[in-house]
């Protein structure tokens, strides 16, 4: 499994590429855009989760990520949060009961950037148009 990307109302789950065609095989539910987040592990079979992150914020720099994993470690965390992972839960039965505080807490802020990035963009085209 490379990555499931959650709905509000219906789970969609991509499976991961064997071969070199790992951007094609993600990249197509990523534009369709129907999703509000996506799990990932780091240990996947033909890529590891911080390529995967990279890939879905490149074509979909909004959305939130989680990393749901018991194979990384701190160095990893850190490396992800830098490219831009919106939280970061270990697979571990202690940690299981963080995954959906989790969900919750990535949704609600993407809910509350949402505004303010409209926002900027407004403000941008607006500064476009006075420059032209």
């Amino acid at each position: 499994m490379f990555a499931t990307t959650c709905s509000r109302t219906k789970p969609l789950e991509v499976e991961a590429p064997q071969d070199h065609h790992f951007e094609d095989k993600v990249g197509s539910p990523l534009e369709q855009g129907n999703f509000d987040l996506v799990i990932t592990d780091f240990r996947l079979p033909c890529r590891d989760g911080i390529y995967a992150l990279q890939v879905v914020k490149e074509r979909c720099p909004d959305c939130p990520v989680i990393m749901f994993t018991a194979t990384g470690s701190e160095e990893i965390a850190v490396e992800a949060m830098k490219v831009g992972l919106d939280d970061y839960v270990l697979k571990t039965v202690s940690h299981l009961n963080r995954l959906p505080a989790a969900v919750k807490a990535v949704l609600e802020r993407a809910e509350e950037r949402a505004p303010a990035k409209e926002m900027g963009e407004k403000f941008a085209e607006g500064f476009r148009y006075r420059n032209d």
